[in-house]
């Protein structure tokens, strides 16, 4: 295994000059496999463990714990997801990203070092409703952590949910009342970037987006996001049929529910089967454009020993000064992370996060001391209980 390529063996060194174990030896598509050396340095920690003599081993399993230090920011997406390899670069599956959140915890769990925790938790927040479907296996549903809700000024742990809406069991998606023509599957592609965004049509006394499900489903509330930085219509109310022959049924929101925030949830009264399913919104609003990014049916899982963290995305801020530092406060919870994106100008879903040295502080050179002047963060808490939570956050000069 440690032989080099050359001499038929699977050690290799990166364009940076870090060491690597190659999966494929001597293959340009699937060049230095980020699952596999991972899993590879694990087992090299245990092989080290009970050959403790063996010298060059040891050496070059520390070559590798920095090797993955120093290269982890070169399979971000940037788009909150990771690559497979450095060769031909193909995202990862929902099962390669949930098992590397477990290995990188494992390293820290092995290693102590906190660079592997704040990766572990940065990378649970990419898991979110993103389900396997393998027979047997622990965390097909599972979430790691779950988006945060604000209330009165604080954020706490949204409800932790399981996804019931993908695009093999939707027969037919639409949207009737709108300007625009709606793109099949939208806003149920698990991708924040494509959003149906029209304006409603004012001859229409309302508009909606119908979904159709090849079978029923059984849930036990709704999600919703909305667009960033985009102004919309709120959601007025849901309609419901549970079987093909029953008449259409309406589920009212409350006022809370209809506030406009970019990570919405409704909990039903009662647990529904839903055959189809209408989200509506009345054209009396001085909005008359709907902004909307994801609809989610979900159920709530009966297992919650993997969910840890809840988390928030901030929006985008300008910079003014060169050293900056975030006041907010915690509440019923020993453990916090900020991760940093900054860029020259707002466009910064193109940026990886950057976990701070500390949880207090944003560091210089992540915000300004290149040039850079807008920043986002991204917070994420440790969830002890239900009064677990972080405060709006503050951005100030430092003294």
């Amino acid at each position: 295994m440690l032989l080099p390529l050359e001499q038929k063996g699977l050690f290799n060194k990166t364009a940076e000059g870090n060491v690597w174990i190659e999966e494929y030896p001597n293959s340009k598509q699937h060049l230095h496999v980020l699952n596999g050396f991972l899993v590879t340095t694990s087992s090299m920690h245990e092989y080290c463990k009970f050959f403790p003599q063996d010298k060059d081993a040891y050496d070059i399993y520390k070559k590798c714990l920095v090797s993955i230090k120093e290269s982890a920011a070169y399979y971000e997406t940037n788009n909150n997801w990771l690559t497979y390899d450095r060769g031909a670069k193909g995202a990862v599956s929902n099962w390669y990203m949930k098992a590397q959140v477990l290995e990188m915890e494992q390293l820290f769990m092995l290693t102590g070092d906190p660079y592997f925790k704040k990766q572990a938790v940065l990378w649970g927040t990419y898991c979110y409703q993103r389900n396997l479907d393998y027979v047997g296996c622990n965390i097909n549903t599972i979430n790691y952590a779950v988006p945060a809700i604000e209330k009165n000024g604080y954020y706490f742990a949204g409800t932790n949910t399981i996804k019931l809406i993908d695009r093999a069991n939707i027969l037919t998606d639409s949207a009737v009342g709108f300007s625009k023509p709606y793109r099949k599957f939208s806003v149920i592609d698990d991708n924040s970037k494509t959003i149906f965004s029209s304006e409603v049509d004012p001859s229409q006394r309302k508009s909606y987006i119908r979904l159709v499900f090849k079978s029923p489903i059984v849930c036990e509330g709704l999600q919703w996001q909305y667009a960033k930085d985009s102004a919309s219509m709120p959601l007025d109310y849901l309609e419901i049929k549970e079987d093909e022959k029953s008449g259409w049924k309406k589920i009212k929101l409350s006022e809370k529910d209809k506030s406009i925030s970019n990570f919405n949830e409704m909990a039903f009264k009662k647990i529904y089967t839903v055959k189809e399913a209408q989200l509506v919104f009345e054209n009396d609003k001085k909005i008359n454009k709907v902004n909307i990014a994801s609809i989610n049916f979900y159920t709530k899982p009966k297992n919650d020993n993997f969910l840890k963290y809840a988390y928030k995305i901030s929006e985008v801020v300008k910079i003014n000064s060169i050293c900056n530092k975030i006041n907010i406060s915690i509440d019923n919870t020993n453990e916090y992370y900020i991760f940093t994106r900054s860029a020259k100008d707002s466009l910064l879903n193109k940026v990886a996060w950057t976990a701070n040295n500390s949880s207090t502080n944003v560091e210089q050179n992540n915000i300004l001391g290149d040039g850079h002047c807008f920043a986002q963060f991204l917070f994420v808490f440790r969830t002890l209980n239900e009064q677990s939570s972080i405060s709006q956050w503050k951005l100030e000069p430092c003294n």
